[in-house]
């Protein structure tokens, strides 16, 4: 990443603040990178309508918690390159790999449809990989890579027991609440066979813990990478202690083997074979780059050309496999190529977003529009790294990952050392920069997850803390204060710890071939740690530079003016859209008059108007005012007084609330053309407007307002034609529209969409839960029927 050459001495006044400085700003960059995995963070906020009616918006990070941590860690990562950091240091691998990163991810955000989650998702990518630059070029002395190793260790412990208590404590808690909150969603006008509904359910009894991140595909990644780690040190200790007698490598290998067990066992409850399969290939990574360490380190070149060609070996046997039999072997993996498969077919039909590439995290419309008829999942992402650089940030944004990825192993392998490689004990470092990194991380997590606001009363708060103290603060913070006492102490061979560290980058880099993890903010931010360590066990570290003054305004002045801009572009309208949008959802399910929902709308409105490249907020604004003005959205009377009487509301409201609703709509469609699930929301609202002129006489208008229905229903097909109930849907208006205009052709696409709708669910394996149901097909024979009156009824869905 970056480079220390040796300078000219500094006078000691200087050089005392410069350690001062570079300490600081170490010990801040540490606490950002390392809270990362301590907390779910999430781009796009999952939009689970059935919770949202039962009122449950239970405290936790949204996309704004990201940006905020973002822009204080850009903003410490310009002062660090800016104090510290010369041109000449910078390795050509990866000053590159950066400006290139920062030209795809441009080009994407412009390109992109949903922009808002493309900003926000490419701004983080580019973020973490300068503060990975950052972090190195502050590195001065031989105590930061210890404690930063023991940061790694505490966070490792805290996640493998928090696994451990999700699968042994809280898992049956949880299956009782949710079977609670179930029973009050489907009194609330769910139906048990919708299909959100039941993968939701499945996802809560499937027992796969998940840690403190969202996914447990994600947090599998992570334990395995933190399990080689800890192998590799504890061998290293092992190998000290049994050279040296040396009581501290005895207290480190002690420290290893107490984290390795329950590390290995959270692996195994995550569920996640990938995850166990690139663990597999990293033990053997470890036993060969340990064994032949001074092979390694002597020729990094080499062995990094042999690993990389074997890497893409796997991708290239895998991609001829697939392309061979059009699928992979094991369920998992043939789901990954209907992802894989159709960002191909997407990607060749993209236009000039082949070289732009279609936006960080923008690959759910894509797939909606390629989506093989057997797949069922709806993804954000290709679940494969190297895919998922080429659809969302072009061929630049490929080479700039290809490039950083292949210096970084190539300089990672130096930290490999061969026998006798011990350096001599460092010095102490202040015990004030362990407090201050275990104060900082425990504080942000604590702030970052919303620990600290979570319940709705007092006491339900002082309970929620307890538990935080108890399971997270008081064994990250034990772990921290072991593993930096012991790590301190003691002489680490770099050969073993070298290659556990390695090991544990090239089975994540395995693990991404059919996961994510790299383009979350944890799982990233996890393995920039990992490559800052590996990087600086071997780096030859010279005195620090002197700061002159004008370094000093330059950088003051190029931080606050980049620093602003993400704030005010970013982090600001992110926050204000967001926090509009959840207040709204809580005064409209907490509203007891109509003056209530009048004050909720406006505020809807408002959260549409902050920020200008948001096209989720609009559509979810539109979805829930349609939701209120066809009173679809629950009417049970201890949740909506308001709505006990919906069947007499003023029609002339209820056209007001949807013609707010179609704003809102608009507005998303305007910002992003491309969104299926626009186009089918504000078809809902013209087929709402066409009942309200319905009850008043308006034939003309009515007629009118079918028309656009249709039209919405149609280009919602077109951009997501696998969805049968949306076809199903888009059938039930055109035949309303046939029987309103007479129009025989709208008769015939209707059953056009209804037979399509059931071949494609006939594709799908029975006890799949995404299949229709009986009620459904028992509608769909219906609208057969009711076409079939015109004499060309072509069958009906109980053969089905």
């Amino acid at each position: 990443m970056t480079d220390s050459r040796r300078q000219p001495p500094p006078p000691a006044a200087s050089h005392a603040y410069s350690r001062v400085a570079e300490s600081v700003l170490f010990a801040v960059l540490l606490v950002l990178l390392c809270v990362r995995p301590l907390i779910s963070e999430e781009f796009e906020r999952a939009d689970l309508g059935f919770l949202a009616a039962l009122g449950a918006q239970e405290a936790g990070p949204t996309p704004a918690t990201t940006t905020w941590l973002d822009a204080a860690l850009l903003v410490f990562s310009m002062i660090a390159l800016g104090l510290r950091l010369r041109l000449r240091q910078i390795r050509i691998w990866y000053g590159v790999g950066t400006v290139l990163l920062a030209i795809a991810v441009v080009l994407s955000c412009v390109a992109a449809g949903e922009k808002r989650i493309a900003i926000n998702a490419g701004a983080d990518l580019l973020i973490t990989v300068l503060a990975g630059g950052a972090l190195l070029g502050v590195m001065r002395a031989p105590w930061m890579w210890r404690l930063l190793l023991a940061a790694l260790l505490a966070t490792a412990a805290a996640t493998s027991v928090k696994c451990i208590v999700q699968k042994h404590a809280d898992q049956q808690l949880t299956e009782k609440a949710w079977e609670q909150r179930k029973a009050e969603s489907l009194e609330s006008g769910d139906t048990e066979q919708d299909p959100t509904l039941v993968n939701f359910e499945r996802r809560v009894k499937s027992g796969e813990v998940m840690g403190f991140l969202s996914h447990s595909n994600v947090t599998a990644a992570h334990l395995g990478a933190w399990a080689l780690i800890v192998a590799g040190l504890t061998l290293t200790a092992l190998r000290t202690s049994l050279k040296t007698h040396d009581a501290s490598s005895r207290g480190v290998a002690g420290v290893g083997m107490l984290l390795l067990a329950p590390l290995c066992y959270a692996l195994y409850l995550t569920g996640s074979t990938g995850a166990l399969v690139a663990v597999a290939g990293g033990v053997v990574a470890l036993v060969v780059l340990g064994l032949a360490a001074r092979w390694v380190s002597g020729r990094p070149r080499t062995w990094a050309a042999l690993l990389l060609a074997g890497y893409v070996s796997v991708i290239g046997a895998g991609a001829a496999y697939g392309i061979a039999k059009g699928t992979l072997p094991h369920t998992s993996l043939a789901f990954r190529w209907y992802y894989w498969s159709a960002a191909g077919q997407g990607y060749a039909e993209a236009g000039a977003a082949r070289l732009t590439g279609i936006g960080r995290e923008n690959f759910r419309d894509m797939y909606q529009r390629y989506r093989p008829p057997l797949s069922t999942e709806e993804v954000r992402n290709p679940h494969d790294l190297w895919v998922t650089a080429l659809v969302e940030l072009g061929p630049l944004g490929l080479a700039a990952l290809a490039i950083l990825t292949a210096g970084l192993v190539t300089n990672t392998l130096r930290a490999v050392r061969g026998p006798g490689g011990e350096r001599a004990l460092p010095a102490r470092s202040s015990p004030a920069y362990v407090a201050i990194v275990a104060a900082g991380v425990l504080l942000t997590q604590l702030v970052a997850s919303q620990t600290i606001t979570a319940g709705s009363g007092q006491s339900e708060r002082s309970a929620v803390l307890l538990l935080w103290l108890i399971e997270f603060a008081a064994v990250w913070a034990i772990v921290f204060v072991m593993a930096a006492r012991a790590c301190f102490d003691a002489r680490l061979d770099g050969s073993w710890l070298g290659a556990g560290l390695v090991a544990a980058l090239l089975a994540t880099l395995v693990h991404n071939l059919v996961g994510f993890s790299l383009l979350t903010p944890a799982g990233l931010s996890t393995f920039v740690l990992i490559a800052v360590c590996a990087v600086a066990l071997r780096r030859n570290v010279a005195n620090g530079n002197g700061v002159t003054g004008a370094r000093v305004a330059v950088t003051a002045a190029v931080t606050i003016a980049v620093g602003g801009a993400y704030v005010g572009l970013v982090a600001i309208p992110t926050t204000r859209a967001n926090a509009l949008l959840d207040s709204m959802i809580s005064r409209l399910y907490a509203a007891q008059s109509l003056a209530d929902v009048a004050s909720a709308v406006r505020q809807g409105m408002g959260a549409c108007a902050v920020d200008p490249f948001d096209a989720s907020v609009p559509r979810r604004v539109a979805r829930q005012l349609a939701g209120i003005a066809t009173a679809d959205a629950g009417n049970g009377e201890e949740r909506r007084d308001w709505l006990a009487g919906a069947d007499t509301l003023d029609i002339e409201q209820r056209r007001s609330w949807l013609a707010r609703a179609e704003s809102a709509g608009l507005t998303s469609l305007a910002r992003n053309p491309a969104s299926s699930g626009t186009y089918r929301v504000l078809a809902k609202i013209h087929d709402a407007l066409a009942t309200t002129w319905q009850r008043q006489q308006g034939a003309d208008e009515m007629r009118g307002e079918l028309d656009l229905a249709v039209g919405r229903w149609r280009r919602a097909v077109e951009l997501f034609p696998t969805d049968p109930r949306l076809r199903i849907d888009a059938a039930a208006t055109m035949i309303r529209a046939w029987h309103a205009s007479g129009e025989a052709l709208l008769a015939r696409e209707a059953e056009r969409h209804l037979h399509d709708a059931l071949a494609i669910d006939a594709t799908r394996p029975v006890e799949n839960t995404s299949r229709l149901s009986a009620e459904e097909l028992a509608f769909v024979n219906e609208l057969l029927g009711e076409v079939g009156e015109n004499g060309e009824s072509s069958g009906a869905a109980q053969d089905h």
